[in-house]
């Protein structure tokens, strides 16, 4: 049911528009604000930067990630968003490139208009880009909800979410689309989940496209010359 029309006029398979504003925190090493459609989440990153001796690692560079939702204080929410940010940075970063020291990673969700999972992530990812670090992958996360009556919708509003039986948050890695993030809650058949990983791969492959074209807006912006693949 591709082809149905939803509330705000989109298809099922179709992402509200994506915006994103880079080094928009002045103290922030790297900082993003990133956007799917009224769902906005903002990261800073600092760092890598001296490590207090009890936090140092040997080997690598320690993450400390605070998580603030957009409304109230942080409760069990906030914990899991933390873990699922930690958990995407620690794959990303060559944090053995900075032994002994500290990366801060802060996200702050600034409005419920659903998709938050994915949009606190696609924030995190671009910002870590825009601090500069060291990156083994750049991963790209999109949501997937299941209605009652079993049709995927890509990319769900507050209000999809609330009445939907199931929602699928999935991040993935270009190369070889590896699903390296997944997060589900609901009732759900296998059959079900196979299809949800299907339309957020395919999402995700709109999100990469989406960070290509701010990257190369970014660098032309600071006076480098893009050039396009052969």
């Amino acid at each position: 049911m591709s082809g149905s029309s939803r509330a705000d006029g989109r298809t099922a398979t179709q992402l509200r528009p994506m915006s994103a504003s880079q080094g928009v925190l002045a103290r922030a090493d790297g900082a993003v604000r990133f956007g799917f459609g009224d769902a906005l989440a903002i990261c800073s990153v600092n760092g890598p930067m001296e490590a207090k001796l009890k936090e140092e690692q040997l080997d690598r560079a320690t993450i400390e990630v605070q998580y603030r939702p957009a409304t109230g204080v942080p409760g069990v929410r906030a914990r899991v968003m933390e873990a699922a940010i930690r958990d995407i940075v620690e794959a990303s970063v060559l944090a053995n490139h900075h032994p002994r020291t500290l990366v801060q990673v802060t996200v702050q969700h600034l409005n419920e208009a659903g998709s938050a999972m994915a949009t606190t992530l696609n924030a995190v990812a671009m910002a870590l880009l825009n601090a500069g670090l060291p990156l083994r992958s750049m991963p790209a996360t999109t949501t997937c909800a299941i209605t009652a009556d079993g049709e995927l919708l890509i990319d769900p509003t507050a209000e999809e979410e609330a009445v939907a039986a199931s929602i699928h948050t999935m991040a993935f890695v270009q190369e070889q689309h590896q699903l390296v993030y997944i997060e589900s809650t609901g009732h759900y058949t296998e059959e079900q989940l196979a299809a949800c990983h299907e339309l957020c791969r395919a999402g995700a492959d709109k999100v990469y496209a989406f960070y290509r074209v701010a990257l190369e807006k970014k660098l032309a912006e600071e006076g480098f010359v893009v050039e396009a693949a052969a």
